[in-house]
C-alpha cells in the first residue's frame, strides 16, 4: 500500500509542475472569465499548501501524535500577497517540496507510514491519510490549473 501512495503522490506533483513549467507568462498571469483564479494564483495556493503538506509529514514522522492544524486557504491570495508574488518561485518551492517529500516518503518502512498525528478537525491522522490528502490536493488544482487554460 505504502508505495503506491508514494507513486501515486510523486506521480500528481510531476502531471502539476510540468503543466505550470510549460506555462508562458502572459498564460501564468490570465485571468480567467469566470472570476476564478489565475494560473499564477493556482501555483502561489499550491506553494503554500505544499509547504503545510511537507510540515505535516515531517511532524508525524519526528513527533509523537502531533496536533495537526488545517489551514484556511481562502485568506491566502490577500494575506499571502498572492498579485504581488513570482509565479516562478512558487513552482520553484512546489517543486522542491514535492521531490523531497518523495523522495522522504520513498524511503519509508511500513511502520513509518502508520505513525499518526491528530488533526484538529478530522481525528487520527496517519501519515499514508495525510499523503493521499496531499496528492488529491494537488490533483484537483491540477484539474482547476487545466481547466483556467481552456478559458
Amino acid at each position: 500500500m505504502s508505495k503506491e501512495i508514494a507513486a501515486a503522490y510523486r506521480a500528481s506533483g510531476e502531471k502539476f509542475i510540468a503543466l505550470a513549467k510549460n506555462l508562458s507568462d502572459a498564460q501564468m498571469n490570465s485571468a480567467p472569465a469566470n472570476g476564478e483564479w489565475s494560473p499564477a494564483f493556482i501555483v502561489h495556493h499550491m506553494a503554500d499548501a505544499e509547504a503545510f503538506f511537507t510540515t505535516r509529514f515531517m511532524r508525524i514522522l519526528s513527533e509523537e501524535n502531533p496536533t495537526i492544524e488545517p489551514f484556511d486557504e481562502e485568506v491566502f491570495p490577500a494575506r499571502l500577497n498572492y498579485a504581488a508574488r513570482s509565479a516562478a518561485a512558487s513552482l520553484a518551492l512546489v517543486e522542491g517540496a514535492r521531490r523531497a517529500s518523495a523522495d522522504l516518503l520513498d524511503s519509508l518502512d511500513s511502520n513509518a507510514w502508520n505513525r499518526k498525528g491528530t488533526h484538529s478537525e478530522r481525528g487520527e491522522f496517519p501519515l499514508h491519510a495525510a499523503v493521499a490528502l496531499a496528492t488529491g490536493h494537488i490533483e484537483a488544482h491540477l484539474q482547476q490549473l487545466e481547466e483556467t487554460l481552456k478559458g
